[in-house]
């Protein structure tokens, strides 16, 4: 499972594309996966609406948004009825004082995530800086560098704890040390995102990032290490305006693990109801591969976003398990400060 998440993509006015150097961040992105694939090993919880905590995917998102402040939060149930996975945040925008053409991006994220039946609980929080340049003077199009530093506790509930000798009545030796573990790893993340219009009506974004860079790893009830293995995000997606009306965007997010991979294939609109509406309906469908399909529907303006997901369990995932499927809310809002100019008054007679 991953913890994904994408930021609203803007949609420019003019714009041409500089089609070498597009050639040479797909190299890089390419580059980067294949030369990672064979050392990535881990879980994270995964998050379908991942627009509401993009950083979270992909650190290179942290301060992608026009305004000044952005608060955040998403709260998933893993085929329970109780929220168990929740991420919540905050991101600023300040200038750079490199170039008027870069900003920096800086947040923080607060998680929390509990799973099976040994409740298996992780709570910390993390620091993401994002570092964004315009590659153009008509600003339609910009990459992004970014990294985080993450801490995370880790415990064990045994209350629920099963195996064969509890089941026969009698004590089980192994019980209290789970019950006791208390663990703390210290994680490491870096991502590179891109973005850019192709003209009026459509625009391209790319990312990657690579999460627990370090590879931290943790023990419980033995001294065999378990490892928190490095884990690849990748993502592309293509915002069309099909009309005044709509908006469409299909887009893509790999998640590659332990040997594993996690497809999320999506296609996501928004729909005015009139002309003149300062705010959309946000519909849409998706499916990860393997696992299952889902829906979605929200509401957005320029300012804010809010969705509610809902995956239907398919394959051989929801023959095993008796709930029909996950649910998520999650959504973000961003702030402008406007600065009150100082006009210092002119007086033109002299007596005064």
């Amino acid at each position: 499972m991953f913890a994904i998440s994408i930021d609203q993509i803007v949609i420019f006015t003019t714009t041409t594309v500089n089609t070498s150097f597009m050639r040479i961040l797909l190299l890089v992105l390419i580059s980067v996966y294949v030369g990672l694939f064979n050392s990535i090993v881990a879980q994270d919880p995964h998050y379908s609406n991942n627009r509401a905590v993009s950083n979270y995917f992909n650190p290179a998102q942290t301060g992608d948004f026009a305004g000044t402040w952005k608060v955040q939060m998403a709260c998933r149930t893993q085929y329970q009825r109780t929220f168990e996975h929740g991420v919540a945040g905050v991101e600023m925008n300040i200038n750079s004082p490199l170039s008027k053409k870069h900003w920096i991006g800086i947040g923080a994220n607060i998680l929390y995530d509990k799973m099976g039946s040994l409740a298996f609980k992780s709570t910390g929080g993390t620091i993401n800086l994002g570092y964004h340049i315009f590659l153009d003077k008509k600003k339609t199009s910009s990459i992004s560098l970014g990294g985080g530093l993450g801490s995370l506790n880790m415990g064990l509930d045994a209350s629920n704890y099963r195996s064969e000798l509890t089941l026969l009545g009698m004590t089980d030796p192994d019980k209290m040390p789970v019950n006791d573990f208390n663990g703390r790893i210290n994680t490491m993340q870096v991502g590179l995102f891109y973005k850019s219009a192709i003209d009026k009506k459509n625009s391209l974004s790319l990312g990657a990032a690579l999460m627990h860079l370090n590879a931290p790893t943790f023990s419980i009830i033995t001294n065999k290490d378990v490892g928190m293995g490095r884990r690849i995000n990748v993502q592309a997606a293509w915002l069309r305006q099909v009309s005044k009306l709509v908006l469409l965007e299909p887009s893509a997010y790999l998640s590659f693990s332990e040997g594993q991979s996690n497809i999320n294939l999506q296609v996501h609109s928004s729909w005015k109801l009139t002309k003149d509406a300062t705010w959309s309906v946000v519909t849409g469908v998706y499916h990860r591969l393997g696992e299952s399909v889902g829906l979605t529907v929200g509401y957005k303006n320029h300012k804010t976003y809010i969705a509610f997901n809902f995956d239907i369990l398919t394959g051989s995932v929801g023959q095993v398990l008796n709930n029909f499927g996950a649910m998520e809310l999650g959504g973000y809002h961003i702030i402008n400060k406007y600065v009150k100019p100082v006009i210092k008054p002119e007086y033109f007679c002299p007596r005064i």
